[in-house]
């Protein structure tokens, strides 16, 4: 899913309004573009042409999300594995089994540790991936625009001929 709530922060780092933004790629008023940052909801055609006029990749609307994702998942798992800790030694009532438990959850937390490291090991991943696509999308859009030097084109694929 697309993260078109950046829109906001892009037109204001090229200096461009919302408004100005919505008129180029054919939305009439102010509120119509508002509806599609705030509904984040809209074609792969107009996300181009947004990309386009910002002078971005598309994928920038895409990797936010999938990494905001990730770390909220992480930090639920670290925050439901602390209560659960909490309310079960709540409910032991002897101090040997509370050792044992004690002794549990410190093999139990290496190993949850592990898997917590894991994630943050696959999102770096995905963050050199996401990388590696953007160097990508510039190399091809100058081979496929020679003519910009710069990378990002016009975005206008040839026609078929």
């Amino acid at each position: 899913m697309a993260n078109l709530s950046i829109i906001r922060d892009l037109c204001k780092n090229k200096g461009i309004s919302i408004k100005k933004l919505g008129e180029e790629i054919g939305i009439k008023t102010p509120q119509g573009m508002q509806r599609l940052i705030n509904e984040n909801s809209t074609t792969i055609e107009r996300l181009e042409s947004i990309a386009k006029i910002l002078e971005v990749p598309v994928i920038v609307f895409f990797e936010d999300a999938a990494l905001k994702r990730l770390n909220d998942r992480i930090k639920e798992l670290e925050d439901y594995i602390q209560e659960f800790q909490k309310i079960h030694m709540l409910t032991i009532d002897s101090n040997d089994e509370k050792q044992r438990y004690i002794n549990h959850l410190t093999e139990g937390n290496k190993k949850n540790h592990e898997i917590i490291e894991t994630l943050r090991s696959l999102v770096a991943a995905q963050k050199k991936q996401i990388t590696q696509l953007e160097k990508n999308i510039v190399l091809y859009e100058k081979v496929i625009y020679p003519e910009n030097k710069e990378g990002t084109s016009d975005n206008k694929l040839p026609e078929k001929g």
